[in-house]
């Protein structure tokens, strides 16, 4: 699996979208997408079976309500980050 790690210091205080200030993001071989924290997984997308379920550490979007803070900027870092071969890879899975 490719990981990083991102901060709510990095991330900012207003688009922090979790109940802790740290996660690892893992990306496996068929573009799961999990946040760890500590030892527990947790999907961030729908491949992503082997977590908990996300709303376990998601936060309210407190301007919205009944909505969530968004999560897309994750898959964007993955992006950037290359942890994707290319984005035909993306398109077949139909991750994003």
């Amino acid at each position: 699996m490719n990981e990083f790690t991102i901060t709510k210091t990095e991330i900012g205080v207003d688009r922090w979208p979790f109940t802790v200030d740290e996660v690892v993001i893992l990306v496996d071989e068929i573009l799961a997408v999990y946040a760890k924290i500590g030892k527990r997984l947790y999907n961030l997308n729908g491949i992503a079976r082997k977590g908990k379920p996300l709303s376990k550490i998601w936060l309210d979007d407190p301007g919205i309500l009944g909505a969530k803070i968004p999560i897309g900027f994750i898959f964007k870092m993955c992006r950037e980050k290359n942890l994707y071969a290319d984005d035909s890879e993306i398109k077949n899975f139909g991750v994003f």
